[in-house]
């Protein structure tokens, strides 16, 4: 095998994660043999905790194609250091003996050496008698603790075989791999740490609302060592579509949280009309009803097995496309496409270039937050909708206290505190609808006090969305195309509708005022007898 052919085979490894003399020696080495197949034994330290240590078998193919060795797989193994709580046992302590364990170089004292320290052999003597105190006890959790000690610090060959294969199945673990994943990677697919950072990023509700697979976008991260990376996603809603940027940041291999930035855009209100003979208002409620998010609900299957659209889908991109073509109409098509397509697999191809730069010069919000926020409330504060308070700050509990965005105080999250109506008292106002199904109002209480704005549907068959109000006490209720419905839904004799309507109210009785005169008679056709 060439030198160019060597270096570059130790290269891609080092871009792999693997790296070091030793590791170079044994690969000349083994080339050097002219084996068929060879592997070699590698370790990493991974310093947030010392004496966790990932082996790795690396597995290599002579290819002769190439006249060379390709790298194939690798398996790893690692024994995950047993987590130790803060128990007591008698008189000791776990946490402080586990401390004292950890400072005892227990190889060398097996071998007769120096331990550490000033009194190595009394520290190692007391820990030993501690063992024994625990072993000799009778009870079950004091003798699992001392054997969990000894598996964590003890060689390997100082164990009691008798019991110590329990703690290997416990607390090992082993899998195979291939050579195209980082070592990094494989370290926290292996130890659980990539599923822990995981369930950091799903206890905040990310993964409730991203239109992304978190998962594979964190293994993408993960295949290189950052010392800090941004994890982004896009979120999708009824009037608005934005970003949620979270920056996450390596700390001896293990990563945190470390800052929240949202970025929203609010759509415009929709011009609708007649255009090119299509009534976008229409069109609209016809696209509020499909799951655009579905594939199955766009698509069909021919007796081929090709996917084309259902001829639904086909008719509404032909309006749209209508509707694109008239001067006055497209603008009215493109914001019909974002608001529908952006978040569908299938669909975010349709949107024509236009559209998305149309998108591009609508004003944007930016907002930083604490990582401890929900974010799904996080994201309706941004849209100017108020929140439950005690959704925002965790130390309070479920009251009449209510949150809104004060956007006059700079680029982090600052909130308004006022009250509002109970989670008691939503529930009542969503009961006072004429709404169907009725089964579904107890989990609508729980999206309208986050700030959701949730579909529905009117006994008439009318579909419509719902949003809390909490400063007035009451809900709004939109049509589909974001127009208010005023509706007096406390039966209040004072309450009075918006100032807009009252101005469309009275425009129209001035339009529709009769002349004075005399009315025409009801059948001015027919003579009496």
């Amino acid at each position: 095998m060439e030198e160019r052919a060597i270096n570059d085979l130790l290269k891609y490894l080092e871009q792999k994660g693997f790296r070091g003399k030793k590791l170079e020696e044994d690969l000349r080495s083994r080339i050097n043999s002219d084996l068929p197949e060879f592997s070699t034994d590698h370790q990493i330290v991974f310093n947030h905790q010392e004496e966790l240590v990932i082996n790795y078998r690396l597995n290599f193919k002579k290819n002769h194609q190439v006249n060379g060795y390709l790298f194939d797989r690798y398996q790893t193994s690692c024994t995950i250091p047993p987590k130790i709580k803060n128990s007591q046992y008698g008189s000791i302590n776990a946490v402080e003996f586990d401390r004292q364990m950890f400072k005892v170089h227990w190889g060398r004292y097996f071998k007769g050496g120096a331990v550490a320290g000033v009194d190595n052999k009394s520290m190692a003597q007391q820990c030993i008698n501690r063992l024994n105190e625990l072993l000799q006890s009778n009870e079950i959790d004091k003798i699992d603790f001392a054997r969990t000690m000894m598996f964590k610090y003890w060689p390997k060959e100082q164990l009691n075989p008798e019991w110590s294969g329990t703690y290997e199945s416990r607390f090992q673990r082993k899998r195979d791999y291939n050579s195209q994943l980082h070592a990094n990677l494989v370290y926290h697919l292996l130890t659980g740490e990539l599923d822990a950072l995981y369930e950091k990023i799903r206890s905040m509700g990310l993964d409730l609302i991203a239109g992304s697979d978190l998962y594979s976008a964190l293994c993408d991260h993960l295949q290189s060592i950052p010392e800090e990376f941004v994890l982004k996603t896009d979120f999708f809603q009824p009037d608005g579509k934005g970003t949620i940027s979270l920056t996450i940041a390596n700390s001896w291999n293990e990563y945190t949280i470390k800052e929240l930035e949202i970025q929203r855009v609010q759509y415009p209100p929709l011009p609708h009309g007649t255009y090119n003979g299509v009534d976008s208002a229409e069109l609209e409620a016809h696209m509020d009803r499909i799951n655009w998010r579905n594939a199955d609900h766009l698509c069909r299957l021919t007796e081929d097995g090709r996917a084309e659209f259902k001829l639904e889908i086909k008719s509404i991109c032909q309006r749209i496309d209508l509707l694109q073509q008239d001067a006055a109409g497209q603008a009215t098509g493109d914001l019909l496409s974002l608001k529908y397509w952006c978040g569908s697999p299938v669909m975010a191809d349709a949107i024509r270039n236009k559209a998305w730069q149309l998108l591009d010069i609508l004003p944007e919000k930016r907002m930083k937050f604490p990582t401890s926020i929900d974010l799904r409330a996080a994201v309706n504060l941004m849209a100017g909708r108020p929140v439950m308070a005690h959704l925002i700050e965790t130390n309070l509990e479920a009251c009449d206290q209510w949150i809104k965005l004060n956007e006059n105080l700079g680029q982090d999250a600052k909130y308004t505190y006022f009250s509002g109506p109970t989670v008691e008292e939503i529930q009542s106002l969503i009961c006072s609808l004429p709404l169907v199904p009725d089964d579904n109002r107890p989990s609508m209480n729980t999206e309208l006090i986050r700030g959701n704005i949730v579909g529905a549907v009117h006994k008439n068959e009318r579909p419509i969305r719902i949003e809390a109000d909490p400063e007035h006490r009451t809900l709004k209720i939109f049509s589909t195309d974001g127009r208010l419905i005023p509706v007096n839904i406390n039966f209040d004799p004072d309450w009075k509708p918006p100032s807009q309507f009252l101005e469309k109210l009275l425009k129209a009785t001035h339009t529709n005022k009769r002349m004075p005169g005399k009315m025409k008679p009801r059948n001015s056709g027919q003579h009496r007898s």
